[in-house]
């Protein structure tokens, strides 16, 4: 059986994805704090795939996003989503031995292209290394932003409208 061990450093986004050959795997938290998670298979090489999907590039987002903030009280008490708009897309072939150490030092910085360094005691093959900033959610953003303003302004207008009928 061959043990493959991930630790992960500098990562923080909690809505990036990890699987190892088309699985998820749950990320744990090691006696030092580090994040790290472990993968056994009979396999001598496994795909490990690190992805970063944005939220607002999903469909029927604009619809989701003002039914949760309306849900959400105006935003108040609703979920933010990442404000960077950072996309990682990362894909790697490993090749596995009996007790293989992997190393992602994960970026962090706007100023780098790619997802990743990594570092191990085994081959690994870099098939997608890239990380950028996703110019059409960046757009989205901004006319989500001027939606949830009309939408308040308007659920506004309506309510102060009912209330000046009623007395």
């Amino acid at each position: 059986m061959n043990k493959l061990t991930v630790k992960l450093n500098g990562y923080a986004s909690k809505d990036t994805t990890f699987l190892v050959d088309g699985t998820k795997v749950k990320i744990k938290n090691n006696k030092f704090g580090n994040k790290v998670f472990e993968y056994q298979t009979e396999k001598s090489e496994v795909t490990i795939v690190i992805k970063r999907l944005l939220e607002i590039n999903s469909r029927f987002w604009l619809a989701w996003q003002l039914l949760f903030f309306v849900i959400s009280i105006f935003g108040i008490f609703d979920v933010r989503g990442s404000k960077g708009y950072f996309v990682v897309d990362c894909e790697l072939k490993v090749k596995v031995q009996e007790d293989t150490q992997v190393t992602l030092k994960m970026n962090d910085s706007p100023q780098k292209t790619i997802a990743c360094q990594v570092e191990s005691n085994t081959e690994v093959e870099e098939i997608k290394n890239s990380y950028y900033i996703d110019e059409q959610a960046k757009k989205k953003g901004k006319k989500l932003v001027f939606a949830k303003i009309v939408t308040f302004l308007v659920i506004a207008v309506v309510a102060v409208l009912i209330f000046m009928l009623r007395s």
